[in-house]
């Protein structure tokens, strides 16, 4: 019987018996370590809804939908700032609080994964900063 967790994790028992499992991925679990699995948070693949089912095994394929697809990086300023402020707009409009650090000023993981070329630190600070100006203006 296969189970599925809602996080990555790895469960041992006292008898012997360990399995790791990956969040959102149905997972073959021993008959001896069934009766445990209730009380990780852990459920059985047949007792889950397909809806639910569906949900979870989406969100762990799930990649985010590339906004730019540029071959090479984009040498010009005009290119890049262009690609930063419309990625800026597009996780403001997503309003996801996990785009964001603490301080306001998005993360580079979303970034790359709208723009699709490497963005560093001082340069996406420098841009949200001029982005934050053109907003107030």
């Amino acid at each position: 019987m296969k189970f599925i967790s809602l996080v990555d994790q790895t469960l041992s028992s006292t008898s012997g018996h360990s399995v790791g499992f990956k969040a959102g991925v149905p997972t073959f679990v021993p008959p001896v370590l069934r009766p445990e699995m209730k009380s990780y948070g852990i459920v059985a693949e047949a007792d889950m809804s397909d809806a639910v089912k569906t949900a979870l095994l989406n969100v762990s394929e799930v990649e985010p939908e590339p906004e730019f697809g540029f071959e090479t990086e984009p040498t010009d300023p005009a290119v890049r700032k262009a690609a930063f402020f419309s990625a800026f707009r597009k996780l403001q409009e997503r309003g996801q609080r996990e785009n964001f650090l603490s301080n306001g000023v998005p993360h580079n993981r979303p970034l790359l994964a709208l723009m699709k070329f490497r963005v560093t630190a001082l340069e996406r600070d420098r841009m949200w900063e001029e982005f934050q100006a053109e907003q107030t203006a």
